[in-house]
């Protein structure tokens, strides 16, 4: 499941869950006696829930971004070892290359990203097929190029990971419960308000974490554009 919030009316949505669940406990706190003990166990199981799984969405995202600068150094390596190659076939790799780089960037469909990566794995093997490198240099360029594409495909599968949906309905439901006992505790409107925007803004920044691909949190990339700039400026050189 793809956990998202890429639209205010989810952010809407479990704010209005939440003021309801509260609302209710303070109906039912009129009827019976305050439950502060539960209300305070269960505030803490939420905050330790929350911040477990936080830290569970900072790792995976520091992991996005680390896999993010081997591709891009990867894809350096590429362009560096093409510079062994005679200079017409040296261009027309070079160029491969940029117009890869340019592809995963402009968000290509899967199928031209692919095809530009089989284009220079098979140029890679006709070069070295026809004695254009040595065996040395081309298997150093085949097992660079073949290191590029397996990043691309880690870079790829990692941001479609997403938390597991039963955590996330936990989490959910676990708010819900805390937003109802706090109504029920009798305490000032102010401290149950704020402790439901607090869980609302972890759950925010939770989701943005998870993807990170939308919304204010996303993996940065400009190491990336950064290359392809510097490729671009080097071929008009």
């Amino acid at each position: 499941m793809q956990w998202t919030y890429d639209s205010p009316a989810t952010f809407l949505a479990i704010l209005l869950a939440l003021l309801l669940s509260y609302g209710a406990g303070l109906r039912l706190s009129r009827k019976v006696l305050g439950v502060p003990s539960l209300e305070t166990v269960l505030l803490v199981w939420v905050g330790l829930s929350l911040s477990l799984s936080l830290q569970q969405a900072s790792q995976v995202y520091r992991q996005r971004i680390d896999l993010v600068h081997e591709e891009a150094d990867s894809i350096a390596n590429v362009y560096r070892l093409l510079e062994v190659l005679p200079p017409s076939q040296r261009d027309q790799m070079r160029l491969l290359v940029i117009a890869y780089l340019d592809a995963k960037l402009g968000q290509a469909p899967a199928a031209n990203i692919t095809g530009l990566q089989n284009q220079q794995f098979k140029l890679c093997c006709e070069l070295t097929a026809n004695r254009v490198v040595s065996e040395a240099q081309g298997l150093a360029l085949r097992e660079s190029i073949d290191r590029m594409i397996s990043l691309h495909y880690r870079c790829f599968y990692v941001l479609q990971e997403h938390l597991p949906t039963p955590l996330v309905g936990l989490l959910l439901a676990q708010c819900l419960a805390a937003a109802l006992l706090l109504g029920l505790g009798g305490r000032q409107p102010i401290f149950g308000l704020t402790m439901i925007a607090l869980m609302v803004a972890g759950l925010a920044t939770l989701a943005d974490l998870d993807d990170a691909s939308h919304g204010w949190v996303r993996v940065d990339r400009s190491n990336l554009r950064d290359l392809v700039n510097r490729m671009h400026q080097q071929e008009q050189l």
